[in-house]
């Protein structure tokens, strides 16, 4: 069987013999939409397809360089079967059918694939696969509606000439038509629709756009009764009405996330759980702001006692759930506290959801970390700078580099200390060798702090904390205060120079502006999940 044949030729040929006995050129006169404008839309919604593909698997496999390389493959890769095939179709008889029936298909395409990624992303995480191949599982849900997109363009071209000494001019404006939708489809995207309207909103609207212009390309040409009609949207109305009152959604969904918040009861104790895309970011004890469940949560909780920030001001970079904001705020009341996040929905979800107070000691800055501390007019130096902005799953490359260090450096007190957590493997390490490397370019005392054992997953993965300065830690006052504060690591001092020079070698890179690879760093990580 041809691939003609598999995709309805022969069936559609055989309902349409009037378009065969007279000429193309006298039905497109007839259309109700021209070609030009059928290409602007559906390239219009193939661009806001794309852009919202990354945010509908997040919530299944994350965000990272492999989320989006395999959906940008996947929908090229559509999107190329589907000229190659819509070229075969223009030379059909029946040319105007199929780009009518392709433009409807595509409404139908787009609209199924929310249950398409949510019972494919369900299903994989079921399934002991790694995790790229996972990411291209639920991504190819969206090769099958940019092929039927991709397909509409090669068979308007076609229904655009109608002289050969106009063809180039022709064929220029469906082009040029392709191209504005596509520019306009992403602007509105990015900048408006997912914001406005949220991913599952913005899905339906392109889908239906699409099945209502298929309807009316269909509709002249006798393919589809006026009941057919009627009953195709009675189907995306009720199928449309199931999606939205489906309750696996997200509690938010924000420029940034998919925002989740679930309650779970342990040992008589009510613990919030934020989760951000696929990862849990803070595990909060509602009634015990002092019951910190990450250890570096802990290790934190520890530099501020240990470098006496109860005097001073000490800076946040990410919020998450405010866990250790919370925590400082609880034991010191009269502590000056500020927090970076670039996504307000974040921050309300934390005061709303996990009772961070709304106190005059607190105080949140709702832009991106650089930006911040690259504000001339911003001159605040701080005893302690946490870094809680990185994960495996994504890592803001402009705050890994030499330049943005320095920013941190400059707004640290003589004896303060940076503190950053890294999610990477020790073996091979590429990330945080990489990083170590080049926080020792601005501070003399970098010093590495890793879990025991246990505390790390299956795949090699630990939640590493990097302290940086310019004057030595306090070795002994540390080992006191967690001996007091029962602190469950082994505290074992790492400084750069000793320990872990082991983990890189005159091919590490020092991360910059104009280099940092991290993503490429961090790819071993995500080549060995499961």
């Amino acid at each position: 069987m041809s691939i003609g044949e598999s995709l309805g030729y022969n069936a559609l040929m055989s309902k349409v013999p009037k378009i065969e006995k007279v000429n193309t050129q006298i039905i497109v006169a007839k259309m109700r939409i021209r070609p030009t404008i059928v290409v602007f839309v559906t390239n219009f919604c193939l661009m806001t397809l794309e852009l919202v593909a990354g945010r509908m698997i997040a919530p299944y496999v994350g965000v990272s360089l492999y989320t989006w390389t395999a959906v940008i493959g996947v929908v090229l890769t559509g999107v190329t079967v589907g000229y190659w095939w819509g070229g075969k179709a223009a030379d059909s008889p029946a040319v105007v059918a199929f780009g009518a029936m392709m433009v409807f298909a595509s409404g139908i395409f787009t609209l199924v694939t929310l249950v398409f990624v949510q019972t494919m992303g369900i299903s994989i995480t079921l399934l002991p696969l790694p995790y790229v191949v996972k990411v291209l599982l639920v991504s190819s849900v969206f090769f099958f509606p940019s092929f039927l997109l991709g397909a509409i363009s090669p068979i308007a071209a076609r229904l655009n000439i109608d002289e050969l000494a106009t063809a180039g001019k022709r064929v220029g404006s469906v082009y040029a038509a392709s191209a504005m939708g596509s520019i306009i489809g992403t602007y509105a995207t990015g900048f408006f629709l997912i914001s406005h309207l949220g991913v599952r909103m913005v899905v339906v609207l392109v889908a239906c756009i699409l099945i209502v212009m298929g309807l009316f390309l269909v509709a002249p040409l006798g393919l589809m009764k006026k009941k057919q009609i009627g009953g195709v949207l009675l189907f995306v109305g009720i199928f449309a009405i199931g999606i939205f009152s489906n309750v696996n959604t997200c509690f938010r969904e924000s420029n940034y996330y998919c925002i989740k918040v679930r309650d779970e009861q342990k040992d008589g104790k009510l613990y919030k759980y934020l989760v951000l895309d696929k990862l849990i970011h803070s595990i909060t004890n509602i009634d015990d702001p002092t019951d910190i469940s990450y250890e570096y949560g802990k290790f934190f909780s520890l530099m501020y006692k240990v470098t006496k920030s109860q005097d001073a001001e000490v800076l946040f970079l990410g919020g998450g759930a405010y866990t250790v904001p919370r925590f400082i705020m609880h034991e010191y009341p009269k502590a000056r506290v500020d927090v970076v996040e670039i996504d307000p929905a974040v921050s309300e979800t934390a005061f709303n959801e996990f009772d961070v107070p709304r106190i005059s000691g607190l105080t949140t800055h709702t832009l991106d970390a650089r930006i911040l501390l690259a504000d001339p007019a911003f001159e605040k130096r701080y005893r302690l700078i946490y870094g809680d902005a990185f994960s495996d799953m994504s890592i803001p490359y402009h705050l890994t580099t030499a330049e943005f260090i320095k920013l941190v450096s400059n707004h640290l007190e003589e004896e303060g200390y940076y503190v950053v957590n890294v999610i990477d493997s020790l073996e091979p390490g590429l990330f945080v060798s990489a990083y170590l490397k080049t926080l020792s370019i601005t501070f003399d005392q970098v010093y590495l702090f890793e879990p025991q054992p246990k505390t790390s997953d299956q795949h090699g993965r630990r939640t590493l904390v990097i302290v940086a300065g310019r004057h030595p830690l306090p070795k002994n006052e540390l080992m006191r205060v967690a001996a007091e504060s029962k602190f469950p690591w082994d505290i074992t001092f790492q400084p750069f120079g000793d320990k872990t020079k082991e983990l890189f070698n005159k091919k590490t890179p020092t991360l910059t502006d104009d280099f940092a690879p991290v993503d490429n760093l961090i790819a071993p990580v995500f080549a060995a999940m499961q």
